[in-house]
């Protein structure tokens, strides 16, 4: 079988080549014919280097044409210039109007949804809840040229070459997106890795991406199912036990920011507790129609319509806004949860220490937007109510509701879903993957060299402000 790795990056531990040549030499011991991309400079940009920029290309280079001396039975293949006429194809495609992030999830081409990709990649690079375009219209611009070369491109290889097997990493953003959609075109089996239970495993979803709720529940159900060692209760049960203290193995710890046990001042503990947990969103919103929220465009607005049912409700209640921790960075997001104080409604910013867990143990009922705390509400045996889709929505552990008033009814008479139905998501996300281990030769010194060159680029760049500005004076 002739396989494909379409490999654009060249850094590690970001979706980059340690995945890639896993997967490329395990299928190499399986005795497969195994090809692997190569960029060389030919994207004006791509996912870990939106702006294009010329030094990280360099050190990309580098990084990948060590990995290959070292590796050598991966064949290097340099991704392609399309055909005579793909220039032609985006001269076309940029004419179109580009002003709004609407404008450009209409941009498409064949089966590739290049706005869609766009953005998902902006969003990967900013913490705010919208994308200002005009702002940032070149280098989105520069973003969707690279994903018709990496489409098109992905797609000349895959036919010129007879593959049978593309693999690919996450399958979201940016180039990452175009190969996948390729190989839908060309109606060839694809392979999309990820990170598994901790940084040190892998994954690979066959035929679908990692952001498929659908798919990636019966996963969850199946992994269960197909244990029948009691130990699975254990593992799940400490599952939630470590979130809750913080022990992460593969994602950010914002736990640890928190002080254990406390609550704001703000918090009425004589009151029932409706309490509202935000997320960060947005990268879903950029997978399918099917991560659009129920009710309401940006999370903001569905909790704005949300709090005008809920203002109805006697003054038993308290409606609380716990702010995620990683909206930190989003100082206009920030102050749109801020401006709901005005309506009476307590908001917890992302920087407060108040203790997640502490409020949900105080909560009356716990409310989300598709994110972990939802699951992990049912857990700890609180009422939970889900207002977008989750890779738990069809385990029985949160009430879904599709409008305002089906969250006012579940809120007057709360369900409390039964702890037992969390427990095949805590034993997937403990278990899943597998473990593995590889090294690059060169690339901490790869790595040091360009960080020392990036140093002196970032003082000339200010020697040169410091000039204008004595030019101008």
């Amino acid at each position: 079988m002739k396989v494909l790795v379409l490999s654009n990056s060249g850094r590690i531990n970001l979706g980059g080549m340690d995945y890639d040549y896993i997967a490329a030499l395990k299928l190499i011991d399986s005795g497969h014919d195994v090809y692997m991309t190569d960029c060389r400079q030919a994207l004006p940009a791509c996912r870990i280097n939106p702006i294009g920029n010329k030094i990280s290309c360099w050190e990309c280079r580098l990084q990948r044409a060590s990995a290959a001396k070292q590796y050598p039975s991966v064949k290097q293949v340099p991704l392609p210039v399309p055909s005579s006429n793909w220039e032609t194809i985006w001269q076309e495609i940029a004419k179109k109007k580009m002003e709004s992030e609407q404008d450009i999830k209409k941009l498409w081409f064949q089966n590739m949804d290049l706005g869609v990709a766009a953005l998902s990649n902006a969003y990967n690079h900013t913490p705010e809840d919208v994308i200002d375009v005009r702002r940032d219209f070149a280098d989105v611009q520069k973003c969707i040229k690279s994903i018709l070369f990496s489409y098109l491109g992905s797609i000349h290889l895959i036919k010129s070459l007879g593959i049978d097997l593309v693999v690919l990493w996450n399958g979201r953003m940016a180039e990452h997106r175009a190969h996948m959609r390729a190989a839908e075109f060309c109606k060839t089996e694809f392979w999309v890795t990820e990170i598994g239970a901790d940084s040190k495993k892998w994954n690979i979803f066959k035929s679908h991406t990692p952001h498929d709720p659908e798919a990636n529940q019966k996963l969850i159900v199946d992994a269960w199912n197909r244990c029948a060692s009691q130990e699975k209760f254990d593992i799940a049960k400490q599952w939630f036990i470590d979130r809750r203290n913080g022990v992460l193995k593969n994602q950010p710890n914002f736990v640890d920011q928190q002080t254990n046990k406390r609550v704001s001042s703000e918090i009425k503990c004589d009151k029932k507790i409706v309490a509202i947990f935000s997320s960060t969103w947005r990268e879903f919103a950029c997978c399918g129609d099917e991560w659009i929220l129920p009710f309401g465009g940006t999370q903001i607005e569905a909790i704005k319509i949300l709090i005008q049912t809920l203002n109805t409700l006697d003054d038993s209640y308290q409606i609380v806004i716990r702010m995620h921790p990683n909206q930190i960075n989003a100082p206009l997001e920030v102050n749109k949860f801020l401006s709901l104080r005005e309506e009476g409604i307590c908001v917890i910013p992302p920087e407060d220490k108040t203790d997640t867990y502490a409020l949900i143990d105080m909560s009356h009922c716990v409310i989300s937007f598709g994110s972990t705390v939802g699951i992990e509400a049912c857990f700890w045996e609180k009422p939970s109510i889900l207002c977008g889709n989750s890779f738990y929505k069809h385990l029985d552990v949160a009430t879904y509701c599709e409008n305002p008033q089906a969250v006012l009814n579940n809120i007057l008479h709360p369900v409390i879903k039964k702890k037992e139905n969390s427990f095949p998501y805590g034993y997937y996300y403990s278990t899943v993957g597998e473990s593995y281990e590889i090294k690059f030769k060169n690339f901490k010194k790869i790595k040091w060299i360009f960080d020392k060159i990036r140093t002196v680029e970032n003082k000339l760049r200010l020697a040169w402000i410091f000039v204008k500005k004595l030019i101008n004076k």
